[in-house]
């Protein structure tokens, strides 16, 4: 076997690993709840976010704005693009990959 092949299969076998990981990892932990546990304080910083009238003078979003600020600011940049449900599934399963990757890589070394 050539060795460009057998770096591509390589490539290929590593990538897979990660996906079926991220896949478990969902599975194994319940799916993926849009609405509940976290997201219930959030979602309202994030329509604060996108609509600075939205429930103007709220504690809970004032005492909230900055707990998670950086993930609150890409979910309501993904929920402008892609809605709030799908921004939620969206940015989830991108922290679960990046999870993945990051095991990948310390069992690697």
């Amino acid at each position: 076997m050539s060795r460009r092949l057998y770096r591509t299969l390589s490539r290929l076998a590593s990538i897979f690993s990660i996906l079926a990981v991220a896949a478990s990892i969902v599975v194994f932990n319940g799916g993926i709840a849009i609405g509940s546990g976290n997201h219930v304080g959030l979602l309202p910083v994030v329509r604060r976010i996108l609509n600075p009238l939205y429930l103007p003078g709220d504690f809970n979003i004032e005492l909230r704005l900055y707990h998670h600020r950086v993930f609150a600011w890409m979910l309501a940049g993904l929920s402008a693009l892609l809605g709030e449900d799908r921004a939620v599934v969206t940015l989830h399963l991108i922290s679960v990959l990046a999870l993945s990757a990051a095991l990948f890589y310390l069992c690697r070394t």
